[in-house]
């Protein structure tokens, strides 16, 4: 019973400096962004980003769409969308959604990786660029192969957003009680895992696959978070290890570049079948594109000084 209740302590310490680091991250970031959306920067925004939609086959009425996912989230985006009369067909649905999937939460899911130890360059490169580029690739696809042609059926039924600030501030309340009951789940299940043996035998049937992408054992099990459940959970995982010096700067880098671009699988497939997008392509094409460039990346690194890196890619983590 004694081991037990030493268990239980050091687990819930562990879940409160988890949920210490993420949020004074996001409460800040969640105020400023509403303050944003009531001065109206959501749509000067859009308005800057519309000529880009055409270059990757869009309507510029996207660009508030893509605008408003990449300051808020995956849902803010789709109330938009479903709210747009606009008409679009699996190819252009599915452009969008790489899009989004990749650059979405940037205030937020950027400040998470920067804690993390990734530079704001480097993250507006890799969830910008990457989100772009990887739009860029599908529009292109599509075009080869002339598939994708027929209308996409969007089944998304918005909620209505909250009618004033009281509510609004009941709903991030809510979300932050809902994150640390989740991050409170997922260091349980990793430390039965480990208990159990199995976490070491994932991480040694993935390490060619990490290898491959310049990723080291230390951060696999929480790339593998990240990656299933999200970004805000694995990278929320992975700043504890960085405070505590536990993964190198390296390790960090390419396991948040992955994450950056490949992250809450699950909860993104489950939101994509209702888009009416191509779900084999949203899938693969994200996991094979991640992959790769997170590879090449990596691989390259060697290639710069320590001070370029140290500058441009990397930042430094605050011991806990």
């Amino acid at each position: 019973m004694a081991a037990l209740a030493l268990f239980f302590k050091q687990l819930f310490i562990d879940v409160g400096q988890v949920c210490r680091n993420l949020f004074r991250v996001m409460i800040p970031i969640l105020i400023l962004i509403k303050i944003a959306q009531e001065c109206g920067a959501i749509e000067l925004l859009a308005q800057a980003l519309s000529p880009l939609m055409g270059s990757i086959g869009l309507p510029g009425e996207m660009g508030l769409v893509w605008a408003t996912t990449l300051l808020t989230n995956m849902y803010g985006g789709m109330v938009v969308l479903v709210s747009a009369d606009v008409s679009l067909n699996v190819a252009q649905m599915t452009t969008l959604f790489v899009l989004s999937l990749v650059a979405h939460g940037l205030p937020i899911e950027g400040a998470i990786a920067r804690q993390a130890g990734m530079s704001w360059a480097a993250i507006l490169v890799s969830r910008l660029g990457g989100g772009l580029l990887l739009a860029w690739l599908t529009m292109h696809y599509y075009q080869f192969t002339g598939s994708g042609q027929e209308t996409a059926q969007l089944l998304w039924q918005s909620t209505p957003p909250p009618a004033d600030l009281l509510e609004w501030a009941q709903q991030q309340i809510e979300n932050l009680a809902l994150i640390a009951v989740i991050i409170f789940g997922l260091l349980l299940a990793l430390r039965i895992l480990n208990l159990l043996g199995i976490e070491a035998l994932l991480t040694k049937l993935l390490s060619p696959l990490l290898q491959l992408m310049g990723i080291g054992k230390q951060a696999t099990s929480l790339a593998m978070v990240g990656i299933t459940i999200g970004l805000a959970y694995g990278g929320g995982l992975m700043v504890q290890e960085a405070k505590a010096g536990r993964i190198s700067k390296q390790d960090l880098f390419s396991a948040v570049l992955l994450l950056n671009l490949l992250h809450g699988v699950i909860e993104d497939m489950l939101l994509m079948t209702v888009t009416g997008g191509d779900l084999v392509y949203l899938f693969w094409g994200r996991l094979v594109f991640a992959i790769v460039v997170t590879a090449l990346i990596s691989h390259s690194l060697r290639w710069f000084s320590l001070a370029f890196r140290n500058r441009w890619l990397y930042r430094q983590v605050e011991a806990a």
